[in-house]
């Protein structure tokens, strides 16, 4: 099966290597900071300790260990599970101002729909969705930005009915086993995984959304190795930054590896909202990535190899785990995590 005349429809991505380009980025907004810094001691502190306390970087966390997630058809390789993977992270962002709405609340409410009717997640239906259709899937929570959702659902289904078949594993062998690839395709023909910013009148590229749906499509299919012929053995799975979010920056700064300005950090703990694409927002993300790029580099110092998405899931985990023990994370209202 092939995609539908697309190339004649839009230009395929510039060559540039979207993920070297938000390491390129994010270092250059790491170097010219004013509210975030990393404290370098403190991510040698941890390499240490998770070189020695046998986790390594968190490869045993597993897509089906939490019970979340649908992959019912994984392992024979079915579509089914890229489509609920695909509308997981086209909705995986900004749960915060509903009290406790998580995470884990879409993913249940997801595997839930598809598993009372597989065609739940079609293109056809999400070309169509509505408010009403996303009040569905997180019952009993009044749901934020729930007009933007909407629309990124309808984004993504009327490009997968044009240009794929209906099917989003169409678009994923579109990139050829390259995380990458797959990473320049979505940015490219969905808007709303266009996580790019300025700061100080640089541009600045984050692509956490679509970052992650390579990455969780590599966990929920088993985590394939190159070679072994899935449509999702992404042979560059290893390219792949962390996710900057809100989890991870919360538990970095908790490490004592991410230190904020004493401005900042009374914002924060105020609960203040930072405003998207404010140096402090931009700052506080790009300073995960750094902050995790660093980490890996001091594991591999200590013969820990692993890649930034087992640290990134290790230290989400973790936040998690403490995450009403801890100082607040910040709060910025926005469509791109």
């Amino acid at each position: 099966m092939s995609s539908r005349n697309l190339d004649n429809w839009v230009p395929l991505p510039p060559a540039i290597n979207p993920l070297t380009a938000v390491r390129r980025t994010t270092t250059t907004v790491c170097s010219n900071a004013q509210h975030v810094a990393l404290n370098q001691a403190a991510i040698e502190q941890l390499a240490k300790m998770w070189a020695t306390d046998g986790g390594g970087g968190g490869a045993s966390v597993g897509w089906e260990e939490t019970g979340w997630h649908y992959s019912e058809d994984a392992a024979v390789g079915g579509n089914l599970t890229c489509t609920y993977v695909f509308v997981l992270d086209c909705l995986n962002f900004c749960f915060w101002p509903t009290p406790g709405l998580e995470y884990e609340h879409l993913a249940f409410g997801l595997k839930a729909a598809v598993q009372r009717d597989p065609l739940a997640l079609s293109a056809d239906r999400l070309a169509v969705a509505t408010e009403e259709t996303i009040r569905g899937w997180f019952s009993g929570f009044e749901i934020p930005q729930i007009s933007e959702r909407a629309a990124k659902l309808r984004e993504l289904g009327c490009v997968l009915q044009a240009h794929f078949g209906g099917e989003a594993a169409l678009l994923v062998a579109r990139a050829a086993r390259s995380a990458a690839r797959l990473v320049r395709l979505l940015t490219c023909l969905l808007p709303g995984f266009r996580d790019e910013t300025l700061h100080q009148g640089r541009q600045c590229f984050f692509y956490k959304r679509a970052q992650i749906l390579a990455a969780d499509l590599w966990a929920a299919y088993g985590r394939p190795p190159p070679g072994s012929g899935s449509l999702y053995a992404f042979e560059d799975i290893g390219e792949l930054t962390m996710f900057a979010d809100y989890r991870v920056p919360q538990v970095l700064a908790h490490l004592g590896v991410l230190e904020y300005s004493q401005a900042l950090e009374t914002k924060i703990d105020g609960l203040e909202r930072l405003q998207p694409g404010s140096e402090e927002e931009v700052e506080i993300r790009a300073m995960c990535v750094q902050a995790v790029e660093g980490l890996r580099a001091a594991l591999a110092r200590r013969n820990v190899v692993v890649t930034s998405v087992e640290i990134d899931w290790r230290l989400w985990h973790e936040g998690e785990r403490i995450k009403k023990d801890i100082q607040p994370h910040h709060r910025t209202l926005t469509c791109f995590y």
